[in-house]
């Protein structure tokens, strides 16, 4: 209730097109909280892992977040005001941030959640990946996630495929790779998804799809990355899929404690006195999202903490 929170969102939605995912191990009870308001599909009982000659069943709950449900549940907590969509940032700084159209927003504090731009500052690969909603005609009997299953031709890559049961007759299946460059087949990709259905034995109705390259990175100069992105006073979070619970960065012109941690979703504040805050959309992986700073699919977020 401190700030004023504004979301600047270069899309129609927040979130994107994409199913967020993680292990309730991933998040703190304060984490989980956050989590509290969004309606998340949840396995208590675990998840398995397959590999060739071996499969194990390990107890960790896991968690899932459908994109349109994290969209609708910020609109239920955020004031109207406070989401502006189809608003790409052309330009940010430590004051604020400029979008395409020209207006510039004020701010003390940016937070850049664009999508990601390959930097020779950065070492690592790409995660290549298609995913399909599917309705099954009959019950498909999958109980828990099937988080990795590598029994598949690996094509060049370390390939594998992930499976969520989302309801008796509902499952998302992905086709994903970790790899060197980052090339994504769509048509091959999808005759492999179903290759992998009907060895399984899951026949049905694609019910929608998602499409994925993202950066996984493993080192680099990051603090000569950030700063090539905004300069002193904009905070960038990691530049890779997995959202929780990777800490952001401190940056100067911004409190540390003005800043969450790397979560998708949440409501509380984050620590910071009276401000303001506004937000820019387009976020590759990282999608920061308290009450009082939150984040979104594809874009940056500007916060002001005096």
């Amino acid at each position: 209730p401190e700030l004023n929170v504004a979301i600047f969102e270069a899309g129609d939605s927040l979130g994107g097109n994409h199913r967020w995912s993680w292990f309730a191990s991933d998040l703190d009870a304060p984490g989980t909280q956050l989590m509290a308001g969004f309606a998340t599909t949840e396995w208590s009982g675990g998840y398995d892992v397959a590999f060739p000659g071996h499969t194990r069943h390990l107890s960790s709950p896991y968690r899932s977040l459908a994109s349109r449900d994290f969209d609708a549940a910020l609109r239920s907590e955020l004031p109207a005001a406070a989401i502006r969509t189809q608003a790409r940032a052309a330009k940010l700084a430590a004051g604020g941030v400029t979008l395409a159209s020209g207006e510039h927003i004020a701010a003390r504090c940016v937070i850049d959640c664009r999508d990601f731009t390959p930097s020779a500052q950065l070492r690592g690969g790409w995660q290549v990946f298609v995913g399909r909603h599917l309705r099954t005609r009959t019950a498909h009997g999958v109980a828990d996630p099937i988080v990795m299953d590598t029994r598949v031709a690996q094509h060049g890559a370390y390939r594998f495929v992930y499976t969520l049961p989302l309801g008796p007759d509902e499952l998302f299946v992905e086709d994903t790779y970790y790899a060197d460059e980052p090339a994504l087949d769509r048509a091959a990709l999808e005759a492999r998804i179903d290759r992998y259905c009907t060895a399984m034995g899951w026949h049905g109705d694609s019910l929608g799809g998602e499409t994925g390259v993202l950066p996984v990175i493993t080192g680099g100069d990051f603090a000569a990355y950030r700063a090539a992105l905004g300069g002193a006073g904009v905070a960038t979070p990691c530049p890779s899929r997995w959202p929780m619970p990777s800490p952001w960065p401190a940056t100067r012109g911004c409190r540390a404690t003005s800043l969450p941690r790397c979560s998708r979703t949440g409501r509380s504040g984050t620590g910071g006195r009276r401000g303001s805050i506004a937000a820019s959309a387009g976020c590759c992986s990282t999608l920061p999202s308290p009450k009082n700073v939150t984040g979104c699919s594809n874009g940056s977020i500007a916060c002001a903490n005096p």
